[in-house]
């Protein structure tokens, strides 16, 4: 598994984020102007990424479905401010859903973690 991203085997799969997004439906991501967080070690183009950071570096996980407080107090503040909150917070609900997929598919609940910077 790649660790760009959760990609699977088949180029056609998703590319999913630590925190649960969808980098293959990003237009930064298409346009080749962001390689997502995992290969940009969670400094993405808008700046660094606390949920990276929390989950990745802090807590060594793969992301964020393998944590026992998702949806966690950073997740729910990280946001774009162009958003409405209730937008927001179902963009959360699927992420989360998308993340326990994840953890579902993986074989004994261990996903290839990114390296900590």
């Amino acid at each position: 598994m790649s660790r760009v991203g959760f990609m699977a085997e088949a180029s056609r799969s998703p590319v999913i984020s630590v925190c649960g997004l969808s980098c293959s439906d990003c237009g930064y991501y298409k346009a080749g102007n962001c390689a997502g967080c995992y290969a940009q070690h969670g400094n993405l183009f808008w700046g660094s990424c606390p949920i990276y950071r929390c989950c990745v570096n802090e807590k060594g996980l793969g992301h964020c479905g393998h944590c026992p407080d998702l949806p966690c107090r950073t997740i729910l503040e990280t946001r774009d401010p162009s958003v409405p909150l209730d937008q927001h917070l179902e963009g959360i609900k699927a992420r989360k859903a998308a993340l326990l997929e994840l953890v579902s598919k993986d074989s004994h609940g261990a996903t290839p973690r990114p390296e900590p910077v």
